[in-house]
Formats: C-alpha cells, structure tokens, sequence
C-alpha cells in the first residue's frame, strides 16, 4: 500500500544553530496512527537538545552518523540505532553526535503504537528502548528499507509504507483497542484533554479500574496523566505561536491561572513557560537548543 500523496514539507537551516535539511510528512491515510513522518539531516551546533513530551510514542530510525544519546543527570546513555521513545510525561535531553548525521523518525499516536509494536505501553512509558528486541526483524526491515530509498522524501514514503503493513497485519487487527476505549481517546484528544474523565468512563461502560487497566496498557499511562499531557501540549503550542500573554494562556488552556499553569509545565518540561521563551529554540519545533 501506498500512502496517497500529500505535501511533504521542507526545511533548510545555515545559522548559528548549525547546517541541516529537514522533511517532514502527515500522509492523510495514517492520520488516524501517525502525527508526523520526518527526517532529518545535517548537523547541529549545540550538543544537547531538550525535547518536550508531546502525547506520542516515537521510532527512530538513525541512518548514518555518529549515536545519539540520552542525558539523565550526570550519566550519557547511548541509544541503539534503531529505537523507540515511549510516551514520556518528562523532558527529555538528548546529546547531539558530533559531526553530521542522517534520521528518521515516525511520530506514532498510542493507539495505533501499541497495535505496531504488540507491547503494552506501559513497559516503555518514559523509556528508550532498542527497536529490535520490541519487534524483531521487522525493525531491521524498516531499517534496510529506509536505506535502500534514496533522498528524504523517499525515505518518508518508504517508512509510511512500513508503518501502513504492520497495521494491516493480524497482530495489528487483534490488538486493536475496544471501540468505547477509542471513543475515550479521542473525546480527550478532541478538547485537549479538557473532557471530564468521570463523564467520560461512564458514558464508555468502563469501571474505574478496568479504565486505569486499560489506558496503562494501549497508552502507557493513567487516563488522568494522559490528560494532563494534552493539555500540556496544546499550552505548548499556543506558547510557541506567541498570541496570547502568559496570563491569558493559562485560561485560555484550561489552567486555573498562571500559577497552576507554571506548576504543570515544571512536571512535564522541567521549565516554565517564560524560561521556555526566553530560550533558544530550534525553528519549526518546540525543542530547545542546550549547552551539555
């Protein structure tokens, strides 16, 4: 299967930031799976990179170029070529290889991420996991065929058609998750994470418990926590297209005012919103740009 054509953007970057070309790609037939294809290449300038939790769970793919690695406190963890992040409730600090690098990454929504990869999310929440002891061979298929394409855009469509076989598999189709509990997500996703979760379980059938159970497993957290994580990223986004004072973003995104609001953003990014504005961002992303 061929994902149908849509604009596949681009991006070039020479500045202080470093010297990179960047892809990225939402083919309308997964957007019910997958928020964004990209792939990126090049070199950046600064050695760490702080990346904010955004509600998905994310493969990638590293082509060429020296490992990337996770930085949690003093300790530099490596991170296998081939990996997946799962959904993270934290920022997360990542130290740039030095010299140039080539990767790809598919951006996958939970539901969708726990068919692909036949894992209960709840074993990656907050982790980096090597991609080949999650899905076997299928993770060097994706690899090799990632190389073979050549240039971004083929490379996107070459994962966008991995992605589109492992979920027209039969484990696919048998680890789909209870319609009552999709019908959940999205009210969720739909407002933010602003939906009353009492209103909502009721509405689906569930029990308490059965719903915790659940979310743990096709999400990798508490329905509560995931949530607060929408809300988070839609503050996020709305802080990064600056139209609105700090005062009024946190009412405007469902905060009780902007004490509430700073409080959420220390748990989820480590920062508040105005030390996330006075920093150095890179362009077309929320990720901050860090010393070591």
């Amino acid at each position: 299967m061929q994902p149908a054509s849509a604009a596949i953007g681009f991006y070039a970057e020479d500045s202080a930031l470093g010297c990179w070309r960047s892809w990225h790609w939402r083919p309308a037939p997964l957007a019910g799976a997958v928020d964004v294809l990209w792939y990126f290449e090049g070199q950046v300038a600064h050695p760490a990179e702080r990346v904010f939790p955004d509600g998905s769970v994310q493969l990638i793919v590293q082509l060429g170029g020296a490992p990337y690695a996770n930085i949690e406190g003093a300790r530099i963890l490596g991170c296998p070529a081939l990996c997946v992040t799962g959904l993270h409730t934290r920022a997360i600090r990542v130290k740039a290889p030095e010299g140039t690098s080539q990767v790809l990454g598919i951006r996958l929504r939970p539901l969708a991420a726990h068919a692909v990869l036949a894992l209960p999310l709840r074993e990656a929440s907050n982790l980096t996991l090597g991609l080949e002891e999650v899905i076997g061979a299928a993770a060097r298929e994706l690899a090799d065929a990632c190389t073979d394409a050549q240039g971004g855009e083929a490379r996107l469509r070459a994962a966008a058609r991995w992605v589109c076989g492992r979920l027209r598999s039969s484990h696919a189709r048998a680890l789909a998750p209870d319609p009552a509990l999709a019908w959940l997500v999205r009210q969720l996703e739909a407002t933010q994470g602003r939906a009353a979760i009492a209103g909502l379980r009721e509405r689906s059938g569930y029990g308490s418990a059965q719903l915790q159970a659940a979310c743990l497993r096709h999400l990798g957290v508490s329905p509560k926590r995931f949530a607060r994580l929408l809300r988070f990223r839609h503050a996020m986004a709305q802080l990064n297209s600056g139209s609105l004072p700090l005062s009024e973003l946190a009412l405007a995104t469902g905060y009780y005012d902007q004490p509430h609001m700073n409080a959420e953003f220390r748990d989820f990014a480590g920062l508040t919103p105005g030390e996330i504005l006075h920093a150095r961002r890179y362009p077309n992303t929320s990720s901050l740009a860090e010393a070591a």
